[in-house]
């Protein structure tokens, strides 16, 4: 009997909220189905695993690892045995999303952070413009001078406004600790006006976490995408 590999991709539960999503849309007017969250960290919404499958002619194993009860498995293919989900990726792509109103939220209260003050998504997206290319990000990380290497190549980063949902996407090879919460945090003060889109620039060159603005909590932060060659 042989033991191939299996990439598995996962998508995090969203079940609970479009069942929601009738009432959320009537009482909140948002689009639940795009927001995903947990009061503890990021949901991967569009996540890839790997385990081992054994394999014989009338013979079907199942996975070793059961995954949790919120969580589905709508596809699985045959990887070479080198695979693995977190080493042989070549992209990520995160999701901070923000409820921008001022009634705090019923349904999406840990899956957005609420702002109540309005906020210029197009200075947030200057800003996050000037955050593209490979750069020191010390600045945004959370456990400054742990880091192996505190150089990240940001593909792509981009602030959307969708009625009352400010939403953030940053897409690189890999991230810091904390590092999209941390831009997050800070690109929510240039859009209040506490900062001019243009002191980014300023905050990433001084390679210094204080330079930065608090960390944004983990609800509203998504992981939804992985990449692999």
């Amino acid at each position: 009997m042989g033991v191939g590999h299996a990439r598995v991709h996962r998508r995090g539960d969203v079940v609970a909220v479009q069942r929601a999503q009738h009432r959320v849309r009537a009482v909140e007017s948002l689009q639940a189905r795009e927001i995903v969250g947990d009061r503890d960290g990021p949901v991967p919404v569009a996540e890839v695993g790997h385990a081992p499958v054994p394999r014989g002619p009338r013979r079907r194993t199942p996975p070793p690892h059961r995954p949790p009860a919120n969580t589905a498995r709508p596809a699985a293919e045959d990887a070479a045995p080198s695979f693995h989900a977190r080493f042989s990726a070549t992209g990520r792509r995160y999701r901070y999303t923000i409820l921008n109103r001022p009634v705090r939220p019923a349904f999406a209260r840990w899956t957005a952070l609420h702002v109540p003050r309005p906020l210029d998504e197009a200075a947030m997206r200057e800003g996050s413009r000037r955050l593209v290319g490979t750069h020191d990000f010390s600045s945004f990380a959370c456990n400054p001078g742990e880091e192996e290497d505190p150089i990240v190549t940001v593909r792509e980063a981009s602030v959307e406004r969708r009625g009352e949902i400010v939403v953030i996407e940053l897409e690189a090879v890999s991230f810091l600790y904390k590092m999209v919460r941390t831009i997050a945090g800070t690109l929510v003060a240039v859009g209040k006006g506490t900062i001019p889109p243009a002191e980014i620039s300023a905050i990433l060159a001084a390679r210094d976490r204080k330079a930065a603005f608090p960390t944004a909590p983990a609800w509203g932060l998504a992981l939804v995408g992985v990449s692999y060659p």
